[in-house]
């Protein structure tokens, strides 16, 4: 009796019954592998370069927001300089309207107190 009873448990399993098998819970007899080994070696490297691509993205962006910045503050600087460059050209124009104008009116008092003298 006990082998018509393993035949039929052989006959409906479709095989031979091993003893490890048994000995298993019945979900985990027929559960395989999640996924394949390649699936599952193609799923990390697709991540992997997921993640190289973002972290690439992100070097670039911070390069690029150092270089944006450097860019502000060098035109900072042109225009700083310009705008010292024109104040030093105002004060430099002014300096020599001040200096021409004090000689042209130490010149014209030379001249005319040398007038005063000769009519005197």
């Amino acid at each position: 009796m006990s082998e018509a009873v393993t035949k039929s448990e052989s006959i409906e399993s479709g095989g031979n019954i091993s003893k490890e098998d048994e000995m298993k819970p019945e979900a985990l007899k027929n559960e395989g592998p999640l996924l394949p080994e390649n699936d599952l070696k193609q799923k990390r490297g697709k991540k992997k370069a997921a993640h190289m691509k973002l972290t690439n993205q992100l070097r670039k962006a911070v390069v690029d927001h150092k270089m944006g910045a450097v860019r502000l503050k060098k035109l900072q600087v042109a225009a700083w300089r310009d705008e010292l460059i024109r104040i030093y050209e105002e004060v430099k124009d002014l300096h020599h309207k001040i200096h021409m104008g004090n000689y042209t009116r130490h010149s014209t008092q030379r001249i005319t107190s040398k007038e005063e003298n000769c009519l005197h």
